[in-house]
């Protein structure tokens, strides 16, 4: 198993992606994970398709001679709270599958709310599949990425949910967040791990996800106080915005 660690960056340059990134990157960079990022260089948000499926596609086709398995995540508002040797043994310890995706306590782009609950396993505590982190078989992402309806460019929800429902993407959905943690709901602190009460597991990725997303600094206040608990950050670090 050769690994890419990737992340979507469509911000203009290296430096403005760094920057708002910062978080994820310093993460990574404490839990032993070198992140590939892809997109800097775009003027402008192009919508979650281009970013997420089409973005992906391209630079998974570019490296696909050279690893095996990718390990994809949001890099604005995510962070690694174990080393990536943990993320890897939890993975094969699910038996490898083409692909496990995160768990997620709501469908958040389904109204009525239940409108899809038909084809999840309702009985789980994290029944739905969240689009923002999931290690797969690159070759596996390409074909199923590729395969997509990606009519609505603004949100690739509609297109992981409708191949879903015709049974060509079923990826195994880490559904008591043993890898993936989507938002912060149900967790604590715990002897320096992301502790989630409902579940009693201790998740390796943590997304802080939902709610407003400031243009400048992002969801970073509410994730700094978990990259303390952590150790990335220390206890007494202050960040000022600006600042190199």
């Amino acid at each position: 198993m050769n690994l890419l660690v990737d992340a979507p960056a469509y911000w203009p340059s290296e430096d403005a992606a760094r920057s708002k990134a910062w978080l994820y990157l310093a993460s990574a960079a404490h839990f032993g994970a070198s992140p590939h990022l892809y997109g800097v260089g775009s003027t402008y948000y192009h919508g979650e398709v281009p970013m997420r499926l089409d973005g992906q596609i391209e630079f998974l086709t570019q490296h696909k001679a050279d690893y095996t398995h990718v390990l994809f995540s949001d890099a604005w508002d995510v962070i690694f709270t174990a080393p990536l040797d943990e993320i890897v043994y939890k993975y094969k310890k699910f038996g490898s599958p083409e692909c496990l995706i995160g768990g997620a306590i709501q469908n958040l782009n389904a109204h009525p709310d239940n409108l899809y609950d038909e084809f999840f396993d309702m009985t789980q505590p994290y029944p739905y599949a969240t689009t923002a982190m999931y290690i797969a078989e690159i070759p596996y992402i390409i074909d199923r990425f590729t395969r997509m309806n990606k009519a609505c460019t603004h949100d690739q929800t509609p297109a992981f949910i409708e191949a879903w429902m015709e049974g060509w993407f079923h990826p195994e959905i880490d559904y008591k967040c043993e890898l993936f943690q989507d938002k912060e709901d149900n967790c604590i602190l715990h002897e320096g791990r992301v502790h989630n009460t409902l579940t009693d597991t201790y998740p390796s990725m943590l997304h802080v996800s939902g709610d407003f997303m400031d243009p400048a600094t992002g969801r970073d206040h509410r994730i700094i106080p978990w990259a303390k608990g952590v150790g990335i950050l220390p206890d007494d670090y202050i960040h000022v915005y600006g600042d190199k």
